[in-house]
C-alpha cells in the first residue's frame, strides 16, 4: 500500500512540475497554454461582475460555430486583447456569423461585433474560488518547494540503500 500511495504522489509531483515549468516557458513566449482544447482562466477584472468574480476560475473548451448560444461567456480577442464576455447576439448574415458581446459589468453600452476567428474559447464551467488552486499550481515558489521535496526523498532513499549495504557488509563479516 506504501509504495502505490509513493508513485501516485510522485505521479501528482511530477504532473504539477510539468504543468508549471511548461505553463512558464508558453507565457514567456506568448503562447496560450491549453490541454486536449481545455484551458483554464482566472480573470483579472471585475468585467463579468456579479456572474465571475476574480476568485473564480474559468473552464475553456475552443467552440465550434454550432456551440455558440445567445448568453454564452466567452473569451475573445479584439485589437490584441483578450477579453472576456456574454453573447448578446448572434448576428446571421448570408456572407458570416458575427456575434455581438458585452462584458456584465459594464456600465456603457460597450458593444463589440465579432467573428468566429476571435472567438478562443467558450466557458464549459465556472468553479467558484477556483482562481486559489490555480494560482497556487502555477506559482513558481509550489514548483522549487516540489523540486526540492523530491531532492530530499531522493537523498533519504540514498542514505538508506546505504545503510543497509552496511548492514548487509557488517553481516557477511
Amino acid at each position: 500500500m506504501k509504495k502505490i500511495l509513493k508513485r501516485i504522489v510522485l505521479i501528482l509531483i511530477i504532473i504539477i512540475v510539468i504543468y508549471n515549468l511548461s505553463y512558464s516557458v508558453l507565457k514567456l513566449l506568448k503562447i496560450d497554454m491549453s490541454f486536449l482544447g481545455i484551458r483554464f482562466l482566472i480573470l483579472e477584472t471585475n468585467a463579468m461582475m456579479p456572474a465571475i468574480s476574480q476568485k473564480d476560475m474559468l473552464i475553456l473548451k475552443k467552440p465550434k460555430q454550432s456551440d455558440l448560444l445567445k448568453d454564452d461567456i466567452i473569451l475573445y480577442t479584439e485589437n490584441k486583447n483578450v477579453r472576456v464576455g456574454r453573447i448578446l447576439n448572434i448576428n446571421e448574415n448570408m456572407a458570416q456569423i458575427s456575434y455581438v458581446v458585452k462584458a456584465d459589468n459594464r456600465y456603457l453600452n460597450e458593444t463589440e461585433q465579432l467573428l468566429i476567428e476571435n472567438v478562443k474559447g467558450k466557458a464549459i464551467k465556472i468553479i467558484p474560488d477556483g482562481a486559489i488552486f490555480l494560482k497556487i499550481l502555477r506559482s513558481k515558489f509550489l514548483t522549487l518547494f516540489v523540486v526540492a521535496i523530491l531532492f530530499i526523498i531522493y537523498r533519504i532513499q540514498q542514505y538508506k540503500g546505504n545503510l543497509r549495504k552496511q548492514r548487509i557488509n557488517k553481516r557477511v563479516k
